[in-house]
């Protein structure tokens, strides 16, 4: 794209945007004080150089940072002496002080970035300009028709490229399903842009991009388009948007069946080879459908609040997969086998050595009144069978157990670095599955009650409703940690006085 300011002001720029991300004190002053003289003489001039920094940087970090600080200095107060062309008199940020070509530029700055930034932090950063740009400018009467076409257009992309408007700079083509995702996510942040348009067009887009087949993120990002949509509709609309809820909800038992899979994800192109600076490194954040499912059903929670009736259709199916989300599991303890016939935490009495030692009733055959019977280790009290590694009394040898702690003794020994580095890992794995499925549980709890709260009487009579929200609520209550020492509590209880 040419550029639209001189090559000195996009120096100076670069350097002062570089100052400012410094960790010095002083020279990050000494930047902010730069910007603040820079706004005041030519306020246009940085603007536009802001914007197109945010296209030309080198590194990401200084594209998302151009795109965070156009932001906020788009709409912070503008200094007194600055003309201003606003038609509001009570409106005084730099961007009521701007002229229309030099707004025109900015947005088609911003339409670049949306439909070229390859990277998918910086497109997250670029998508919040351009919702804050149009909102604002749509508050004031200046309507964004090229952002609405060019939304509309990429919710269409399909590929790595070949397609109108999505080519990249440098490094190639931006993947289809990156550009329909922002696209949905625009019209989230900005849902006047489709407010005014066809039901049935708006409909038929948001439902497709509800069963994207390739990106679950996609699905996500129409999920909270049509949440907004919906949350912005009058009443005629919502009469006329109440097929929408089958494809916002289609997804959550899908994923709930899925849970212990991959999340559905579109291959990631490979890395640019191009000698461009501009570069794109293909990652994923590490997610499960445990992840998603919660947020999903995160994002139909304030849907549910301000509109329940909308869900009344549903409830029965909503039913069917919500319970075994929101109830723990009955927990039957580890899976007893040969060599563990009496794992810790199975069930049976555990002495204080945590030896397994006075359990009962386990694994016994046939069953014997008084408990005798054919046990299937050598557990007699002391501990002393299990060392010795021959069959006694009809018990199993447990050598091939001693052999296996042996063989493995030296192995522990002598373990490097890397062994600990991957006990860290699983333990940071289990710790972070732990926090997801916690997570979802409450998600789903919240998503339930907010519906009753909303409609009571419309969930009362669904059958089960009810019950499973009061017995998820008292064994959540059971679940906390009792605290020892109730003094204080009873001091702070007046009933009894």
């Amino acid at each position: 794209m040419e550029s639209v300011v001189p090559p000195q002001i996009t120096a100076e720029l670069t350097q002062i945007l570089s100052n400012l991300v410094l960790g010095d004190n002083d020279i990050r002053a000494s930047a902010e004080k730069a910007v603040n003289e820079r706004l005041t003489h030519t306020p246009e001039l940085y603007l536009l150089a802001l914007a197109q920094f945010a296209i030309t940087a080198d590194t990401e970090v200084m594209r998302s940072f151009s795109l965070v600080l156009l932001r906020r200095l788009l709409f912070r107060p503008a200094p007194q002496h600055i003309p201003s062309h606003a038609t509001h008199a009570n409106r005084s940020s730099l961007y009521d002080h701007l002229s229309h070509q030099t707004l025109n530029t900015l947005e088609r700055l911003l339409l670049f970035s949306l439909a070229h930034e390859r990277a998918a932090s910086v497109r997250r950063k670029t998508v919040d300009t351009v919702c804050d740009v149009a909102n604002q400018g749509m508050a004031r009467g200046r309507p964004w028709h090229a952002l609405q076409a060019q939304a509309f257009s990429m919710t269409h992309a399909q590929g790595l490229g070949g397609e109108e408007g999505s080519g990249g700079v440098g490094g190639g083509a931006v993947p289809g399903w990156m550009l329909r995702e922002s696209a949905y996510r625009v019209f989230a942040g900005c849902p006047n842009l489709v407010m005014d348009l066809q039901i049935d067009a708006v409909l038929g887009v948001f439902q497709r991009g509800l069963q994207d087949p390739e990106d679950i993120e996609v699905r996500h990002a129409a999920l909270l388009a049509s949440v907004a949509f919906l949350s912005s509709a009058d009443a005629t609309q919502l009469a006329q948007s109440i097929s929408l809820l089958s494809p916002m909800l289609d997804t959550l038992p899908a994923l709930s069946n899925a849970l212990s899979h991959p999340p559905l994800h579109a291959p990631l192109p490979p890395p640019s080879t191009s000698s461009s600076t501009y570069t794109y490194a293909p990652s994923r954040p590490k997610t499960s459908n445990y992840h998603y499912l919660s947020t999903f059903l995160s994002t139909l929670t304030p849907l549910a609040s301000t509109h329940p009736i909308l869900f009344a259709p549903h409830l029965q199916t909503l039913l069917t997969f919500l319970p075994s989300l929101i109830l723990p599991p009955v927990d039957c303890g580890p899976t007893p086998t040969v060599g563990r016939p009496f794992p810790v935490g199975g069930g049976g009495k555990i002495n204080g050595n945590g030896n397994g030692n006075g359990r009962q009733g386990a694994f016994v055959f046939p069953p014997v009144p008084g408990g005798g019977g054919m046990h299937l280790d050598d557990d007699d009290g002391d501990g002393g069978g299990g060392s010795h590694g021959s069959t006694q009394n009809g018990h199993l040898s447990s050598s091939s157990s001693s052999l296996s702690n042996s063989s493995s003794s030296p192995s522990y020994n002598h373990s490097d670095e890397n062994d600990h580095d991957h006990d860290h890992d699983g333990e940071d794995d289990d710790d972070a599955s732990h926090d997801e499925r916690s997570t979802l549980r409450l998600s789903a709890l919240e998503f339930m009650i907010s519906l009753s709260e909303a409609r009571p009487n419309m969930v009362r009579k669904v059958v089960g409703w009810t019950e499973v929200i009061v017995r998820a609520c008292l064994e959540g209550m059971g679940e906390l940690e009792e605290d020892g020492d109730v003094g204080e509590w009873l001091r702070e209880d007046r009933t009894g006085g």
